[in-house]
């Protein structure tokens, strides 16, 4: 796991590449500031992976999520929160994923979106 002290609003898609290697977001989003796509490009990642029964990727995926949100401020928060409303409305195992989440992450689910 990538140990992140604080997380520049700017590296986002660097700390997740560095901690999920596997994750290989589209190229052309790199460097064009579109961190809301790539979170969203990250939980259709996460969804595949719950899908094809690797619960240790979905496991990785989720606490680099749980990271970025404890370590970061209020863009990490917003932008996890992205991710995770975009994995909830396409993802039909998105309740098996849940269960990998941390604390924060579940904190940030139940305040945002009452925990569905």
């Amino acid at each position: 796991m990538v140990d992140i002290v604080h997380i520049p609003r700017r590296s986002f898609i660097e700390w997740l590449r560095a901690a999920v290697p596997d994750f290989i977001p589209n190229p052309e989003l790199l460097g064009n500031d579109l961190d809301y796509v790539v979170v969203c490009e990250f939980a259709r990642y996460i969804c595949a992976r719950a899908s094809s029964g690797d619960w240790e990727a979905v496991q990785k995926g989720v606490d680099f999520l749980e990271m970025y949100v404890a370590q970061g401020g209020s863009y990490s928060r917003d932008l996890v929160l992205e991710g995770l409303e975009s994995l909830e409305a396409s993802c039909q195992g998105f309740e098996r994923i849940q269960a990998c989440f941390g604390p924060k992450i579940l904190a940030l689910w139940s305040e945002a979106l009452g925990g569905n």
